[in-house]
């Protein structure tokens, strides 16, 4: 499809505005601006501004396409696109009673109608173009049905051409959704702000330049720059009184006047010249009262009477000298005033920046001293709390060592009762049945004495473990004052600079006395087999073997001298049971004595040994805890230098920037000033 523009928009970038006198004074404050607003753009980045940095890129871009763009903006159902089809004199643009517009349309000069969709890119994927018949755009950009709504959530924008001479010399006219819709559509619409060069504002005549008009004109002004306006005020034709069609226009007139008076207040003082300057700058409103639709309707049906009556012939007069102001000297003044914004807004940020910089070192010092003050208390603390904790060691190992003491009458007493309780009959001394009676014997007092020995290991292991406890409970305040100076100590740091390493989640010292391991006995060489090896075990042994002792022999003998007979074995046997529980419990007691002191060393240093292991994690938590306080005053005083060297370094990154974006505005507020002159 054809769309070749004319010869006129075909030149219009190299075409000089009329309003600016000098071509090539043009050419060079334009050049002037790209090259600024690339600056400043670079600077917004290095602040980490990203958002002021990307509308200051849409600025820029836009200014490089050298394109100019009128927004027609205004809340939904203000007939934003009856307007512009009143324009075309002809149906183009979808209308409905309903909110309609769900996407931009973009009106551009072509020498045939036609629509070509933009659809938003995927990520990873380029834009994708796609042309349809003119009369299918409701299809695409609306949202009167569910299809069409989701269709055009797709669309980034309609590009509509038709040949609508005000669109000549490069000028595209924008319909944009209606404020206050929903959001995603005042989205679209803000989102389109930055892109413009001049705004035609719709309002209704049933309800006359809202609340909502005018903060969203206080928004173009302030955040934007706009200096273009014009406002037309349609549906006349719903106000049946000719008298208070005028009264309404007036009032709108006067309500934006006063809304434009105030906002040049409240920014540069009642009686500055800047104020001035910027009121010269958006100059008087231009309000116009016309029906639309009675317009649109006179040009389908080529009656001129209904198009007079409808006033839109003197609005389209307005407009072309509109257009033809604001697109030359009107477009530098309004980039003059974005630059001016832009520069205000980073100037605030290098303030704020050089600001926070200025305090950061007394912030730095003030820590560092908080820090070295906090960690002296650990420090004085420190030595009379370990010491402390030697002595319930000790104190610990002591009580521990008397236990194990009685060890051996312990374990001599249980082997006793056993033997006294033993049942042995005459019968279990017999050769025959002997050696069957001494296994059971030996496996029974075994037994007995492993029991014992498991005994005295779970008395050892409450004594060590009611004076951990006590001294847990001791260290608990100390503990808790350690725990809340590092809690301090870290939130000084944070105060420096960036939070610092894996240390701050560290578990805290009351956390680590309440996981104490306690102490455990089962190390300990006490079990009852362990007294049966080594120096010594085989005398039980041979305690246990026949015969016993010359005591056993002379029995023995005795018996065999004598006639057997009831009351000679009788005899026998008693005495041979006493006489062997006697030389059980002697060679049981040798045992015990021989091997508890060979183990006494062993037994000893192994309960020390595990005394201090139990209170080995206070000790270590008490000191990791101390550690790390020593470790975080280091990193205080390295993050001091540090920023010292880093600060210096940015202080001076922010004094070129500062310099650099003053230059700008200075630059800016001098094209601003002549661009008035040429006006005046």
């Amino acid at each position: 499809m054809d769309r070749t523009t004319s010869p006129e928009a075909a030149g219009a970038t190299e075409t000089p505005p009329k309003a600016v006198k000098s071509y090539a004074r043009y050419r060079q404050a334009l050049f002037g601006i790209v090259s600024d607003l690339k600056r400043l753009q670079e600077i917004a980045y290095d602040l980490g501004a990203e958002a002021l940095a990307a509308v200051i890129g849409e600025v820029l871009s836009h200014v490089e396409q050298q394109g100019f763009s009128v927004a027609v903006v205004g809340e939904f159902r203000r007939g934003k696109s009856t307007f512009i089809n009143a324009l075309l004199g002809k149906e183009i643009l979808p209308s409905d009673v309903a909110p309609t517009s769900a996407t931009i349309s973009r009106v551009t000069y072509g020498l045939s109608p036609a629509v070509q969709l933009v659809y938003r890119p995927k990520e990873g994927q380029e834009e994708r173009i796609e042309e349809i018949p003119i009369d299918q755009l409701s299809q695409y950009v609306t949202k009167l049905t569910p299809e069409a709504a989701a269709i055009a959530a797709t669309i980034k924008e309609a590009i509509v051409y038709f040949p609508l001479a005000f669109c000549r010399n490069g000028v595209d006219l924008i319909d944009t959704p209606g404020l206050s819709d929903n959001p995603a559509m005042t989205r679209i619409t803000l989102d389109v702000l930055p892109k413009i060069d001049a705004a035609i504002i719709v309002i209704m005549a049933t309800v006359p330049f809202s609340q909502t008009e005018g903060d969203f004109l206080d928004r173009l002004l302030l955040e934007h720059g706009l200096g273009g306006f014009l406002f037309v005020v349609t549906a006349l034709d719903r106000i049946r009184d000719p008298k208070d069609r005028e009264v309404i226009v007036a009032e709108v007139t006067s309500r934006i006047k006063e809304r434009i008076r105030n906002v040049a207040d409240a920014r540069f003082g009642p009686e500055s010249k800047e104020r001035r300057l910027f009121l010269a700058r958006v100059g008087e409103p231009r309000v116009f009262g016309v029906s639309g639709i009675e317009a649109l309707e006179a040009k389908l049906s080529r009656d001129p009477q209904r198009l007079a009556a409808s006033r839109f012939p003197q609005l389209e007069d307005a407009l072309e000298r509109f257009l033809t102001e604001v697109s030359g000297v009107g477009a530098l003044k309004t980039l003059a005033e974005r630059i001016s914004l832009f520069c205000r807004e980073i100037l605030g940020l290098l303030s704020a920046r050089k600001a926070d910089r200025s305090v950061r070192p007394s912030v730095v010092e003030e820590t560092c001293a908080v820090v070295s003050a906090l960690l002296d208390v650990l420090q004085q603390a420190d030595s009379p709390e370990l010491r402390a904790l030697d002595g319930a060691v000790d104190q610990a190992n002591e009580t521990a060592q008397k236990a194990l003491g009685s060890l051996a009458a312990r374990l001599q007493r249980a082997g006793e009762e056993h033997l006294g309780s033993a049942a042995i009959l005459p019968g279990h001394l017999e050769p025959a049945g002997y050696p069957q009676f001494q296994a059971w014997l030996y496996k029974t007092l075994l037994e007995v004495i492993d029991r014992e020995c498991r005994a005295v290991s779970a008395q050892l292991d409450a004594e060590v473990k009611s004076h951990l406890a006590a001294e847990a409970t001791r260290l608990l305040p100390f503990a808790t004052a350690v725990d809340r100076i590092l809690a301090h100590v870290r939130a000084e740091l944070v105060r420096i600079d960036e939070p610092i390493d894996d240390r701050a989640a560290a578990r805290s010292l009351v956390e680590a006395l309440g996981a104490r391991p306690g102490f455990s006995a089962e190390a300990l060489p006490l079990a009852g087999g362990a007294l049966w090896e080594g120096p010594g075990a085989s005398d039980l042994a041979a305690g246990l073997t026949l015969p016993l002792d010359g005591a056993d022999l002379l029995a023995v003998k005795l018996t065999a001298e004598l006639p057997g007979g009831w009351l000679t074995r009788g005899i026998s046997g008693v005495l041979r049971i006493a006489t062997f529980k006697k030389a059980c419990k002697t060679a049981l007691a040798k045992v015990i004595v021989t091997q508890l002191q060979s183990l006494q060393l062993a037994h000893s240093a192994a309960l020390r040994r595990h005394v201090q292991a139990s209170f080995e994690p206070l000790r270590d938590a008490i000191e990791r805890a101390l550690r790390e306080a020593r470790d975080l005053l280091v990193e205080a005083r390295g993050r001091k230098e540090r920023m010292l060297v880093v600060g210096e370094r940015e202080a001076e990154r922010i004094g070129l920037a500062q310099a650099e974006t003053e230059k700008i505005a200075t630059r800016a507020k001098a094209l601003a000033t002549q661009l008035h002159e040429i006006e005046g």
